[in-house]
């Protein structure tokens, strides 16, 4: 295993939650194409810094308590918008009047270097690396 292959233990501690940050890919906006969910959207933004993941704002529909391990129901309706609900009961009734489907995240979950644009800042970080060592030790390296 390789850094790339290790998860990250999710940074989020229970507390109340009015709104979340959606990463995802493709059209439409679908459960399926969610690459991630976070607490606040700079953690967002800097985890789709790839220009081809969209970000999305969501209000919480039912603020409550999020439990410790974090866990959130997302749901995307037929019409292709974001809903996100603190327990899947409240997620269900939503889908039985809506439609479209739900899918449970992890706030704040994921291995950023392996997530969207992962590969490419992996990338950038080792030309930084290489620039910052000596000009002989760098030519080495690219040998």
């Amino acid at each position: 295993m390789d850094k790339f292959d290790k998860l990250v233990k999710p940074e989020f501690h229970k507390g109340q939650l009015f709104s979340v940050s959606i990463a995802w890919r493709g059209t439409p906006p679908a459960v399926a194409n969610i690459v991630g969910v976070y607490t606040d959207a700079a953690t967002a933004i800097d985890m789709s810094n790839d220009q081809q993941t969209h970000i999305t704002q969501v209000p919480v529909s039912t603020p409550g308590t999020v439990g410790s391990d974090g866990q959130i129901w997302i749901a995307a309706d037929n019409a292709g918008s974001f809903s996100a609900f603190v327990d899947e009961a409240s997620a269900r009734r939503h889908l039985s009047v809506s439609g479209g489907k739900m899918k449970q995240f992890t706030l704040n979950a994921g291995n950023k270097a392996a997530g969207p644009g992962g590969m490419e800042k992996a990338a950038v970080a080792a030309i930084k690396d290489a620039l910052g060592k000596p000009l002989s030790a760098a030519r080495a390296m690219w040998k």
